[in-house]
């Protein structure tokens, strides 16, 4: 007898890009209008992460973002209650997943996938997130200018 096998295996993986920007939100003398970065300023990071159109989804991604250097120097630190006008979260809850279904995340290694400065050395981490094909996570924070 003969016999004959053909088999394929198409390996694929997520395509992630990230973007990070930083935007002066509020200064305590010009509050919203042109705000500039002096002392007590508010700044707010966002950063986004994109899943491209081919390849897989992406699972269980975790996002990492130190600002240790600043934080220790003294010249930023994190601010505990989000607010930019879009999103605003109670004290305790500064670290925001847009578009998640409880999007406040608080600050404390507590099982909520978002800390600051807890699960590891970097100051902002968030973990467990998926991110489908051609769509975007985005984590927002913001720093006080000291």
């Amino acid at each position: 007898g003969e016999g004959s096998d053909r088999s394929a295996y198409r390996v694929t993986a997520a395509a992630l890009t990230i973007s990070k920007t930083a935007v002066v939100s509020s200064d305590p003398f010009n509050l919203l209008v042109n705000p500039k970065m002096i002392p007590g300023a508010v700044i707010t990071y966002t950063i986004t992460v994109a899943n491209g159109a081919a390849g897989s989804p992406a699972t269980n991604v975790t996002i990492t973002d130190s600002l240790a250097a600043e934080i220790a120097a003294g010249r930023l630190a994190f601010n505990t209650q989000f607010n930019d006008g879009v999103d605003a979260c109670g004290v305790g809850s500064g670290i925001v997943v847009v578009g998640d279904p409880t999007p406040c995340k608080t600050n404390t290694n507590d099982g909520d996938g978002a800390d600051f400065g807890l699960s590891a050395a970097t100051p902002v981490t968030v973990s467990g997130l998926a991110i489908p094909l051609s769509s975007s996570a985005v984590i927002k924070f913001q720093v006080v200018v000291q």
